[in-house]
């Protein structure tokens, strides 16, 4: 059995990569060979928290995958731990456990910049970022990769994060792309052709009003019931994308139940082709937006960690350990 922490796993895996491992993955995605069960979460209040249990079984890789993870709120931020057992199928052998916030990181980052190199503009060239932790920076990073990027925007509430951030990356991407941190979210939306969003929001911070026409938005932090990071007039007219819509209508049925899923658009040349020709047709009085919203999926974790693992045993990297041992 493989032990995978967080550097090896990056080591492993690029962006660039991992964007491609979740598009193959979503290509060839199977109803029929994929079990895939709401996630059961637990809730805390104080602090304010979350615990869950993701499971997948799937039949193409014959793997069953599952993710027990903790998130819990607090001012300084949001801090996730988990972990992602990996168990043949056939056997009930475990195979691996990986470090289940760097697979989470990079498998999230790299479905959504899937999503954005369907439907986002060719020559998307400005971005904006809300939020500066670890999700953040992926997707920032991710989309550089799919795009020409020039411009990016980055706002968050702490102005100290926000500073160092923008420092940070500045020196990452270097000269050719500009970026800059403003004073609210409508500053940093505003132009922009790509708009994502990583937080612990409680309540919507993408207005309709503020948006360009035919921008495409990706939404990967709260999602419930009753809310999002979007307001109700941006949910409304947009085109809303979403990883598992049974999974993910457990949490906020009245949102996803009108969303189309990634393998669905992947998958239909003529659905993706009507939903790519929206932005053409946009105006400023009625912006054509669509909007890809994350709330994870045990999918993602498996073919994610499926190709971790296969990379890991051709480099022999990890550690071996064997079990009962």
């Amino acid at each position: 059995m493989k032990l995978l922490n967080a550097s090896e796993i990056r080591a492993l895996i690029g962006a660039r990569e991992a964007i491609e491992v979740m598009r193959q993955a979503y290509a060839g995605y199977d109803a029929a060979t994929v079990n895939c069960p709401p996630r059961t979460i637990i809730s805390t209040a104080s602090p304010e928290g979350y615990f869950g249990v993701m499971p997948v079984l799937t039949g193409a890789d014959q793997q069953f995958v599952v993710k027990i993870a903790g998130l819990v709120v607090a001012d300084q931020g949001c801090q996730m731990e988990a972990v992602v057992a990996v168990i043949d199928a056939n056997t009930a052998q475990l195979q691996a456990l990986l470090d289940g916030e760097s697979l989470t990181t990079l498998r999230t980052s790299a479905t959504a910049a899937l999503v954005s190199d369907l439907l986002a503009d060719r020559q998307a060239t400005s971005l904006a970022l809300i939020g500066t932790g670890r999700q953040a920076a992926a997707l920032l990073l991710a989309h550089c990769l799919i795009r020409p990027i020039s411009s990016v925007k980055v706002y968050a509430r702490n102005l100290e994060k926000l500073q160092a951030f923008v420092a940070a990356h500045r020196q990452l991407l270097g000269p050719e792309i500009e970026i800059c941190a403003v004073d609210s979210v409508s500053q940093a939306v505003l132009g922009a052709q790509i708009i994502c969003t990583a937080t612990s929001a409680g309540g919507p911070l993408i207005q309709l009003k503020d948006v360009t026409a035919g921008c495409h938005i990706v939404a990967i932090g709260n999602h419930a019931p009753d809310f999002c990071e979007l307001d109700d007039c941006v949910i409304n007219s947009a085109v809303l994308i979403s990883d598992d819509r049974v999974a993910a209508g457990k949490e906020a049925p009245a949102i996803f139940a009108q969303a189309t899923e990634i393998q669905t658009l992947l998958q239909n040349a003529t659905l993706l082709q009507e939903t790519q020709e929206l932005r053409q047709r946009s105006n400023s009085s009625q912006p054509a937006v669509t909007a890809y919203l994350s709330v994870g999926s045990a999918f993602q974790d498996a073919a994610m960690a499926a190709a971790v693992l296969r990379a890991a045993r051709q480099q022999a990297a990890g550690t071996d350990w064997l079990a009962g041992n």
